[in-house]
Order: C-alpha cells, then sequence, then structure tokens
C-alpha cells in the first residue's frame, strides 16, 4: 500500500490475545547492510521505542530486555519492562526460540502492552519475549528484537495471534 511520501507500509489486521481486532498501517525500513526490513514499535506505559525484524517464517515478538547477558548493542536501549511486570527471575514462562540461519534467543514471557504510534492511544497488551540472552546474528544486527507474522505453530508459547489478512510492501528505499 502506498503512502503519499512514494514509501510503502505493512498493513496488518491484527487480532491481540486480548480479542483486540483492528487494523494498522506501520511504516517499514529496508535495512540493506544488514539484509532485513524493519519497523519501529513502542513498549510499556512509557513507550519505550524498539526496532524489530519483520519476519514471515516465525510468530513470536521477541527482543533484548534490561540485563540481558551476552546480548549485543542494538538501536535502542534494552527494554525495562519492569513497569509493566515483574522479571524473567520470578517467571515461570521461560523459553528458548531458535532460527534456521542458527541464531538464537532465551528469556521468558512477560505481559506488555505494545503501541503502533506515539500519539496513538490504540494499542495491544500481548505476551512479549523478553531476551536474556541472545546468540549469532542478533548479537550483531541493530535491531533490537523481531516481530514474526508468520502463522502460530508453536502451541504452547504466546504468539501474535496475527490474522492471515496481512500484506507486505517492499522497495529499494523503504519498505
Amino acid at each position: 500500500m502506498r503512502n503519499g511520501g512514494g514509501g510503502c507500509k505493512l498493513s496488518v489486521f491484527i487480532i491481540g490475545l486480548v480479542a483486540c481486532f483492528f487494523f494498522q498501517e506501520l511504516e517499514l525500513t529496508n535495512n540493506r547492510k544488514e539484509g532485513y526490513y524493519s519497523v519501529d514499535l513502542l513498549f510499556g506505559k512509557n513507550r519505550q521505542p524498539q526496532t524489530l525484524i519483520v519476519d514471515t517464517g516465525s510468530e513470536k515478538l521477541i527482543l533484548a530486555c534490561e540485563g540481558c547477558q551476552n546480548c549485543g548493542r542494538h538501536r535502542h536501549a534494552p527494554l525495562n519492562h519492569d513497569d509493566d511486570s515483574a522479571s524473567c527471575e520470578s517467571s515461570n514462562y521461560l523459553f528458548e526460540q531458535y532460527y534456521l540461519e542458527g541464531s538464537s534467543y532465551r528469556g521468558c514471557w512477560t505481559p506488555m502492552d505494545v503501541f503502533f504510534q506515539e500519539s496513538s492511544k490504540e494499542h495491544m497488551s500481548i505476551y512479549v519475549g523478553c531476551a536474556t540472552e541472545e546468540t549469532g546474528l542478533f548479537v550483531t544486527q541493530s535491531a533490537d528484537g523481531i516481530i514474526g507474522l508468520g502463522p502460530k505453530i508453536d502451541s504452547a508459547a504466546p504468539s501474535l495471534s496475527i490474522s492471515k489478512n496481512f500484506s507486505l510492501c517492499l522497495g529499494d528505499r523503504r519498505g
């Protein structure tokens, strides 16, 4: 879907874990150097900005959190989720997520408010993978995490529950 500036947007119809239905368009950025498209979202009551790799082959939203061991230097500071939930140390919802090229995340699922725009009140309350350890390319990439738009595969883990209706518009400079 083209916008007035000639760039493209990610159009997503989202079904949140709290049965919140809405349509949202998000600007994509093409990181040619590192080989991915990304989107910026805001997390927690303080609306902390985070840059996420857009991935159609997975279904989870995971990002580096404060206190992360072996995490790289990313575009933004690690997410401080204390304003929304307990730390991973007290969580019973731990995860390990591996990707085909060899990178992985380890951490816990934590409830979090996700905002799509700074000025918007519209948000989703979902479980976010709060990474306490990164490996592989996740350590060296500038993105703060990953957002999986693929179909739900792992029935035991929380996912974004993205509907089957989403579109990506990819361009040379921006998506």
